[in-house]
């Protein structure tokens, strides 16, 4: 099964025993080495956010507040849908896409069996074209680049693709937060994705500056995959593809 399913650790208990056959003096027990309590403790990194100590309820909406104030990043991720047949057989279809920019300015580009689409943003305006496979698919010979008006039925069916929140809110759904783990460093934190109960993944956020997310894993009986996010605020503003009037029908 794909690495995206976050496995439940084992509680490990180690007891430590000491026996000895009368070769320690009556009423003598071990002393900790002198200074040894005064070993210092490695330190966290200085600007931490505390993302971890934050109610599991609040931290999806502190997550996704900070992809939406963040000036840019790089996403890229690699998906697999699973879909069981009227014959009881499953039907698997990858999906591989990314994105760059931010929730205002970005380019986005999709691609799954033999379909391909690019979606862009600037402020208002949202430029869609496709691939003739899925112009044909569609039936819209005008998907080769057109302006999507704000209520064309694409808008709302690729608006998991609509900047860095869409992608992180349009994967995580109605999932749930949970069990949140500090790395060694302090500088990353990592946590369980729950859905209906079950684990269905996991979110890797950054524990300095904004709470970014910079990895997220999934797998439940809909597919599996990763999305990686970089570059945060490091990405400038990408060349538009189109779009030069606003909200065209």
């Amino acid at each position: 099964m794909s690495s995206g399913r976050l496995l439940a650790a084992g509680l490990v208990s180690v007891i430590l025993t000491s026996c000895s056959a009368g070769t320690s003096a009556p009423g003598v027990s071990p002393t900790v080495p002198p200074g040894l309590e005064s070993v210092p403790v490695t330190p966290l990194p200085s600007g931490r956010n505390a993302i971890e100590s934050v109610p599991a309820v609040s931290a999806p909406e502190l997550i996704v507040e900070a992809v939406t104030q963040s000036t840019g990043v790089q996403v890229r991720g690699d998906l697999v849908r699973v879909e069981t047949q009227e014959d009881g057989s499953v039907a698997e279809t990858p999906m591989t896409f990314s994105l760059t920019g931010s929730g205002q300015a970005y380019v986005g580009n999709a691609g799954w069996d033999g379909y391909e689409v690019e979606m862009s943003r600037d402020g208002d305006s949202v430029w869609f074209t496709a691939n003739d496979a899925y112009v044909e698919a569609l039936g819209r010979s005008e998907l080769a680049g057109v302006c999507l008006s704000s209520h064309d039925p694409l808008v709302a069916q690729w608006q998991w693709l609509d900047g860095p929140e869409g992608v992180l809110a349009g994967l995580l759904g109605e999932a749930q937060l949970g069990a949140p783990t500090v790395d060694e460093s302090g500088a990353e934190v990592l946590f369980s994705v729950v859905s209906g109960g079950a684990v269905v993944g996991s979110l890797q956020v950054s524990a300095l500056g904004d709470p970014v997310p910079t990895l997220l894993e999934i797998d439940d009986p809909s597919g599996w995959g990763t999305v990686e996010f970089t570059e945060w605020g490091e990405v400038g503003t990408p060349e538009k593809t189109g779009c030069q009037r606003e909200d065209s029908p």
